[in-house]
């Protein structure tokens, strides 16, 4: 008996701080918001992760539901585009360890656009803070038109509520350093097209992104945690704007967390990637960035929520605001 508490204690304890030092590491992870303008959202553009790798039979599972509302209309030359709507998004995701390094996922987006109910909301925001409002209120609220015509013919042309599964997305990442304070992994995921190119929930087409990401903790012995990420998403050319799309677009973010106590973590971070269509058109041509922030909060050993809002710097490359929050566990 005594040589089995001998081997089962520091097994336990051994098996508690993995799990401790699991969760402080999901705590830090950047804040998974990528943009989710109607014409971008479908492409599946990956969000920011975290340089960590999930060990041998470790497991992570998310639940993220966010929803963004959009309002922007421009005309130049023969282009047309009118973005005035709401679109809503769950997303259910896990992935596991595989040891050597490695870990594998996938992740399942739910979409559906209609007219919502932020408009109001917005407006008034605007209102109190005497922001400019793009000339909402000359226009009916909680409206869906999301719409591009080019060279008079309607390319897109969603006016009715729309809803459907988005695409599938398989994931896999691989460490490539990691320490007690840095972590650097190279990512990459394919999207596979079980959405409706036509509903704007899926691209029409498969393709695949790679990215470096990195994490940097206790920088300058602040309580502040740094991550990045850079990488490369190709497209494949079957959505409704097949003859506008680009074949690459670039990605990348840069995140800081503040941690002001064990259990919480304060985010801001900076999201930014490069045009998908050729177009006169800011809502489509123009490079995009956004700021989100946000934090996280441990609700148990397992168990952590986020929660963020992202606002468009570059104005009309993204939506005029998004809410998001995410349940997830890690084991």
């Amino acid at each position: 008996m005594h040589r089995i508490k001998a081997m089962i204690g520091p097994a336990a304890l051994g098996l508690l701080g993995a799990g401790a030092a699991l969760a402080e590491t999901a705590l830090d992870e950047p804040l998974a918001l990528s943009n989710r303008q109607p014409l971008v959202l479908s492409f599946n553009l990956p969000p920011a992760r975290g340089g960590a790798v999930l060990e041998a039979a470790q497991t992570r599972w998310r639940i993220g539901y966010d929803v963004a509302n959009n309002f922007t209309m421009r005309q130049r030359g023969d282009e047309s585009v009118v973005l005035d709507g709401e679109t809503q998004r769950l997303e259910l995701g896990g992935a596991v360890g595989l040891g050597d390094h490695w870990e594998v996922g996938a992740s399942l987006p739910l979409i559906r656009h209609d007219g919502g109910g932020l408009d109001g909301f917005i407006e008034h925001w605007h209102s109190f803070w005497g922001l400019p409002d793009g000339d909402r209120a000359s226009y009916p609220r909680d409206r869906l038109l999301y719409r591009y015509r080019r060279g008079g013919q309607a390319l897109v042309n969603l006016h009715g509520s729309a809803s459907g599964i988005g695409d599938l997305q398989l994931n896999a990442a691989c460490s490539l350093f990691r320490n007690a304070d840095s972590a650097v992994a190279l990512a990459t995921t394919l999207s596979v097209p079980t959405g409706d190119a036509d509903k704007l929930t899926g691209a029409g087409a498969a393709h695949v992104s790679l990215a470096l990401a990195a994490t940097r903790n206790n920088l300058f012995d602040l309580g502040l945690t740094a991550t990045a990420n850079a990488g490369a998403l190709w497209l494949d050319r079957n959505s409704p704007l097949a003859s506008r799309q680009r074949d690459v677009v670039w990605f990348g973010s840069a995140g800081i967390g503040w941690a002001p106590a064990a259990n919480w973590r304060l985010k801001a971070q900076l999201d930014a990637h490069s045009a998908f269509y050729r177009s006169e058109l800011r809502e489509l041509g123009s490079d995009s960035m956004q700021l989100l922030l946000g934090g996280s909060v441990r609700l148990s050993r397992h168990w952590l929520l986020d929660a963020a809002v992202a606002e468009d710097i570059v104005v009309d490359t993204a939506p005029d605001v998004v809410f998001q929050l995410a349940l997830r566990a890690v084991y």
